[in-house]
């Protein structure tokens, strides 16, 4: 049965954003984001906890995962209110470390390791920034993605930190958290998805 458990975790557990937004000062504009930038890759750390009840057996997994993106492909352009990504692309290899439980108990920690591509894809958004180092997204400008097998889920809306680093290289950070319900070989489970990531972006 926990092996049953560890699968269906595995297979929605690990989650995969890619973000596409940028930052620069041209002259005397007042938008430091606004231009066009190069999709140099991201870093993320991954939680997924899952936990269920199996016939009075309280049972969680807590699945974790970092990496960083290779073969990044696309670039993002800023106008005055529009952010566009074009041809976002890149690919993950990575190890996802299985922690199980028990009544509470941990009774088993596995790692697998998990290798993907996700294809380049193109968005649009409207933005906004807020302050001196945040910018919000109102749709469309950012996708998720799960492990492979799973389908990509547009981002609705989003809110960043950004940094500039001479005028050239574009960092966005951001965090994601996400509570669902799973069936679980018929048992109803929940499932609570957490990360934490970083965009970053060259000026071109």
């Amino acid at each position: 049965m926990r092996k049953t458990f560890i699968l269906a975790i595995l297979t929605t557990s690990l989650i995969i954003y890619s973000c596409k937004k940028e930052d620069s000062t041209t002259g005397n504009d007042t938008n430091p984001l606004k231009g066009s930038w190069k999709f140099l890759g991201m870093t993320a750390h991954t939680n997924a906890t899952t936990s269920a009840n199996y016939g009075g057996m309280y049972m969680s997994t807590v699945a974790t995962s970092d990496y960083t993106s290779i073969q990044a492909s696309g670039t993002v352009i800023f106008s005055d209110s529009i952010a566009s990504s074009q041809g976002i692309g890149y690919s993950v290899t990575t190890n996802v470390l299985v922690a199980s439980y028990e009544a509470g108990q941990l009774v088993d920690t596995t790692s697998q390791p998990v290798s993907f591509t996700a294809p380049p894809t193109s968005s649009a958004s409207q933005y906004k920034i807020i302050g001196s180092d945040s910018v919000y997204f109102s749709a469309g400008a950012l996708t998720t993605g799960t492990m492979p097998g799973g389908s990509a889920t547009p981002v609705s809306a989003a809110g960043y930190k950004f940094h500039i680093t001479g005028d050239t290289l574009l960092t966005l950070s951001s965090s994601f958290a996400k509570d669902s319900i799973l069936n679980t070989g018929g048992v109803s489970a929940t499932l609570r998805q957490q990360a934490t990531f970083t965009t970053t972006l060259r000026r071109q």
